[in-house]
């Protein structure tokens, strides 16, 4: 039996038989200026949606957006978001922030629980990991983590997202979202399909 299989099993997930992670073909780790590129374009989204004016100010971040060129990668949907009038809305790029941010070198892993990532966890990436709204792609690259780490924690998320049986007390239109979000980060990590990034 596979590592992630044993460890997705071990959190209550009954895990069928999948394809072996050399047989899905994801090129490997993508340059870190590329993750660093989609973080920072999620963290635009969610703050021009999720946080106030005195938080995240609407001018700081289209200039941020701009110098950075992260509407390129945006998903069409956050696009649609980034272009509206500034308004409270729900953060299709919330969950993609930890996953994306973890790749980066930031700690701890997204757990498989498919809990919601909390204010406090956000704040931590937002405030105390990413370099700030100055900042410049080139500045988040550092310390990309190792391909084979991110293959093996995006292989769990693979592993629950396709699960035939679910833990307890498991909403899979709450908790299945977050899984999902959380492994189509993982995978964009790895070179997966643009139109997979969620």
């Amino acid at each position: 039996m596979r590592p992630a299989v044993r460890v997705a099993r071990g959190w209550g997930y009954g895990v069928p038989d999948l394809p072996d992670p050399a047989d899905r073909r994801l090129p490997g780790l993508r340059p870190a200026r590329e993750i660093a590129a989609r973080l920072m374009a999620c963290d635009a989204v969610h703050s021009w949606v999720a946080a106030t004016e005195e938080a995240a100010a609407g001018e700081r971040l289209r200039v941020y957006a701009e110098r950075n060129g992260l509407a390129a990668w945006m998903t069409p949907a956050e696009r649609r978001l980034w272009e509206a009038p500034r308004a409270p809305a729900a953060s299709p790029a919330r969950e993609l922030l930890w996953p994306l941010a973890w790749a980066l070198g930031f700690e701890p892993a997204p757990p498989l629980d498919g809990a919601a990532a909390t204010g406090k966890r956000i704040d931590a990436i937002l405030c105390d990991f990413m370099p700030g709204l100055g900042a410049r792609v080139d500045d988040l690259c550092g310390a990309p983590r190792d391909a084979r780490e991110v293959a093996a924690v995006e292989e769990l998320f693979y592993c629950a997202e396709h699960a035939t049986s679910l833990p307890a007390g498991f909403d899979p239109g709450v908790h299945g979202e977050v899984i999902r979000c959380r492994r189509r980060a993982l995978t964009f990590c790895l070179g997966g399909p643009w139109n997979d990034v969620g």
